[in-house]
C-alpha cells in the first residue's frame, strides 16, 4: 500500500470568510489552486422555468455551477485528503465509490434493502423517445456505439409494498404525491422515485455522468473524514464515512498529475454547491469550495462529472443495474452463472475484483471491504473458499440442479475457489451431512453397473481394473480423503481383501505334495512354540487364490470368533517363493538334477494355470516356503 499523509479530521480547517473573522485568519480571496475544469467555458443560460428536482429530470440545464469564488457565504474546507492517497485506485474505482454512495443513500432514505427498490434503465436518441435499454447491445465497446446526446438513464424506485418516502424541502418535507407539476413523460415526478444515475455521451469520447439520489440535503460537517451512518447496516455497502471523499479523490486526480484530460465534478445539496480542487500551499490537500448556488433546491444530492472517460464505464460492475439471468441466491449471497460474470467478486451488488480461480462469479452479503478498499476484512481476506462453499452449500442442500453443478465442479480436473474447502483445504472441515448429500447424488447420477468409485491413485485404478475387474471412477483426491474419513468409500484395497475373504478354501491341502506338508508342518510347530503366535494355532485358512488377486499373500481378518489368518496358496509354491524372496541351493540343485532351467524374475502371475502348481514342486523339499509365510504372519501380526 502507498504511503500517504493525513491531516486531522476537526472542522477547524474549514474557512469562512465572514467579517467577524481577523485578517490573519482570513484565507486570500483568490487564492492560486490547481484547477479542475481546465479553461471549461461557462455553459449559456438556459431559458424557461426553473423547475426543481426531481421535477426537473436528468441533465436538467438550471444545475450548473455558477462562478461564484469570494463573498460572504464561500465556505472552504479541507478534506484531510492528499492527491497521492489511495493511488491504486483507478478512475473506475472512483465512480464506483459514488454510485455505491448514491444506492447507499436510496436504501436509506426509504429505510429498504435492495428488494425494497426497483431499477429500470433508459435509453433515450438524441431526438428519439425513450425505450427501455437493450442489454444486448452492452458487449466490451458499447459506450463507443453511442451518438453525441445519446442518454442511458438508471432510474430508482420505492417498490409498491412500502409507503413512498416524503420529499425534503427548504421549508419541511412535503408528503409523497404532491410534488408539483410533472416533468418529461411524468417519470420524474413520481412520488416513488429515489434517484437517477445518467450517462450522456459526449464530445471526445467521454460521458457526462449525473448521480442524483433524494434524502436530507448534506452539510460540510458530514464530509470529516470518517463520519459515517452506515457502520451498523448489513445491507449498505459503505461503512468508514471515506468512500465519496476517495471516490472523488480517484476520479479528478489520474487527468491534475499527468497533465492529461480531468473531469469537472461539482455536487448540489439542498442550497449549496460544492467543487473540488488540491491545494497547491498544502501539498496538494483535496479541498471543497461550498458557495451558494445559483439553482433551485436539490432534496438530496446531485453530483455532475463532465469529461469521464467512456471507455472505462462499465455497468456490470453493479448487479442491481444489470442483475444476473442465471444465479443461486441464498441470504449470504449468491453465486453468479453468467458468462460474463464468470471469475468476478462482488460484495453487496458492487464489483470488487476478479479471482481467476473462480469458476462462476460470487456475490457477496456478509462481507465487507477494509476502509482503501484494497482488501476484505477478516478470514476472507486471505481464504475466500469457506464464504464461497456455504454459498453452493446452501443451493444444493435443497437443489438437486445446484447439487449437480457443485460435483461437476468437484469432479473436474482444475481445482477452484469454489471446490476449495469441499476438498479439504479451509479453516473449516466440511460438514459430514454436507459430504453424505454429495456422495449420495453422486452414486445416484455416475454409479451403477460395474462402476467403482477410487481415489486418483495409479495404483487404485490398477487394482480396480485388473482385480476387482471394475470401471475405475476416479474422484479428486481430497474428496476422496473426506469420503474416506466419514467412511463412507471403500478403497480398492479393502474391496480386494473383501473379495480375497470370500474365496473358497485350498484345494491343495486335500491332496498336498510332500514339499506342502512339509511346510504345513513347519508352520504348525512355529505357532504352537511362539507363546504370541499361538493363538493363531488353529485359526489360519489356506484361500484359493486366482492370479488376480496374488498380491495379497497374507491377510488378518476380525471374525465373531476372533481373529482368523487367511493366507494365499500360493505361498506353498516352491517356483512362486523362491522367484519371490531368491533361490535357496537346494531348489537350484533340484532344478540342476532336473535338467531345468533356473527360472527369471517377471509376471509371478504367469506360473499358473487353473490354479495348479508346476510338476517342479512334486518331488522337491526345503523350508523356504515356510520361512516366508512365518514371515508374513509375523508382520502382519505387528501392524
Amino acid at each position: 500500500m502507498p504511503k500517504h499523509a493525513l491531516y486531522p479530521s476537526d472542522d477547524e480547517h474549514s474557512t469562512t470568510t465572514d467579517s467577524s473573522e481577523s485578517e490573519s485568519t482570513r484565507p486570500p480571496p483568490f487564492r492560486r489552486r490547481r484547477t479542475l475544469a481546465g479553461g471549461v467555458p461557462e455553459p449559456k443560460k438556459p431559458t424557461g422555468p426553473k423547475r426543481s428536482l426531481p421535477e426537473a429530470g436528468p441533465f436538467n440545464p438550471h444545475y450548473v455551477v455558477s462562478s461564484r469564488r469570494a463573498g460572504r457565504d464561500r465556505v472552504v474546507k479541507d478534506l484531510n485528503l492528499l492527491q497521492n492517497y489511495g493511488d491504486y485506485w483507478p478512475r473506475e474505482a472512483g465512480l464506483r465509490e459514488l454510485v455505491q454512495n448514491m444506492w447507499d443513500g436510496c436504501m436509506q432514505f426509504c429505510h429498504g434493502s435492495p428488494d425494497d427498490i426497483a431499477v429500470s434503465v433508459v435509453h433515450k436518441d438524441k431526438e428519439g423517445p425513450s425505450h427501455a435499454f437493450d442489454w444486448g447491445i452492452l458487449d466490451p465497446s458499447w459506450s463507443q456505439h453511442l451518438e453525441l446526446g445519446e442518454t442511458i438513464t438508471v432510474v430508482f424506485r420505492v417498490k409498491g409494498h412500502l409507503d413512498p418516502p416524503p420529499l425534503p424541502q427548504p421549508g419541511g418535507p412535503v408528503p409523497a404525491g404532491q410534488l408539483g407539476r410533472k416533468g418529461d413523460c411524468g417519470i420524474w415526478s413520481d412520488s416513488r422515485l429515489l434517484g437517477w444515475l445518467g450517462l450522456r455521451a459526449a464530445a471526445r469520447n467521454t460521458f457526462e455522468i449525473e448521480l442524483f439520489d433524494i434524502h436530507e440535503p448534506l452539510t460540510l460537517s458530514k464530509m470529516r473524514f470518517g463520519a459515517t451512518t452506515k457502520a451498523k447496516s448489513r445491507v449498505l455497502v459503505g461503512q468508514h464515512g471515506d468512500g465519496l471523499k476517495m471516490g472523488i479523490n480517484a476520479i479528478i486526480r489520474e487527468g491534475t498529475a499527468n497533465g492529461g484530460l480531468v473531469p469537472n465534478l461539482s455536487c448540489f445539496t439542498g442550497t449549496k454547491q460544492w467543487e473540488f480542487e488540491y491545494n497547491e500551499v498544502q501539498d496538494l490537500s483535496l479541498e471543497v469550495i461550498e458557495t451558494v448556488a445559483n439553482t433551485p433546491f436539490v432534496p438530496g444530492v446531485l453530483t455532475r462529472i463532465v469529461d469521464f472517460p467512456r471507455d472505462i464505464v462499465d455497468l456490470g460492475h453493479f448487479l442491481f443495474i444489470r442483475p444476473p439471468q442465471k444465479c443461486l441466491t441464498t441470504a449470504r449471497g449468491s453465486i453468479l452463472r453468467d458468462t460474463h460474470l464468470s471469475s468476478r467478486i462482488y460484495i453487496k451488488n458492487f464489483y470488487v475484483s476478479v479471482d481467476n480461480d473462480l469458476a462462476y462469479g460470487v456475490n457477496l452479503q456478509d462481507a465487507s471491504l477494509t476502509r482503501d478498499r484494497n482488501s476484505m476484512y477478516g478470514d476472507i481476506s486471505s481464504d475466500l473458499s469457506p464464504y464461497v462453499y456455504n454459498i453452493w452449500a446452501a443451493n444444493f442442500r435443497s437443489n438437486a440442479e445446484s447439487m449437480d453443478l457443485y460435483l461437476e465442479l468437484l469432479l473436474g480436473k482444475k481445482s477452484s475457489v469454489d471446490v476449495k474447502h469441499a476438498e479439504g483445504e479451509g479453516w473449516s472441515p466440511m460438514d459430514v451431512d454436507d459430504v453424505k448429500l454429495l456422495w449420495t447424488r453422486l452414486q445416484a447420477t455416475k454409479g451403477g453397473g460395474d462402476v467403482f468409485f477410487c481415489s486418483e491413485n495409479p495404483e487404485d485404478i490398477r487394482i480396480t481394473q485388473d482385480v476387482l475387474r471394475k470401471t475405475p471412477f476416479p474422484i479428486h483426491d481430497r474428496f476422496h480423503s473426506h469420503l474416506r474419513r466419514h467412511r463412507l468409500i471403500q478403497s480398492p484395497q479393502a474391496a480386494r481383501s473383501a473379495k480375497f475373504l470370500n474365496l473358497a478354501a485350498s484345494p491343495i491341502i486335500a491332496q498336498p505334495t510332500l514339499q506342502v506338508r512339509y511346510t504345513l508342518h513347519l508352520l504348525a510347530s512355529f505357532l504352537a512354540s511362539e507363546s504370541e503366535m499361538a493363538r493363531y494355532r488353529d485359526a489360519y485358512r489356506f484361500q484359493a487364490v486366482p492370479h488376480t488377486l496374488d498380491s495379497i499373500e497374507v491377510d488378518k481378518v476380525d471374525k465373531v470368533d476372533g481373529e482368523v489368518l487367511l493366507i494365499n496358496d500360493c505361498t506353498l509354491s516352491s517356483e512362486f517363493v523362491h522367484l519371490k524372496c531368491g533361490m535357496c541351493p537346494y531348489y537350484r540343485r533340484h532344478l540342476h538334477a532336473r535338467g531345468e532351467t533356473e527360472p527369471q524374475s517377471g509376471d509371478i502371475s504367469k506360473l499358473f494355470d487353473d490354479h495348479r502348481f508346476p510338476d517342479v514342486d512334486a518331488e522337491h523339499i526345503c523350508h523356504c516356503s515356510a520361512l516366508h509365510i512365518l514371515s508374513l504372519i509375523t508382520q502382519e501380526n505387528s501392524r
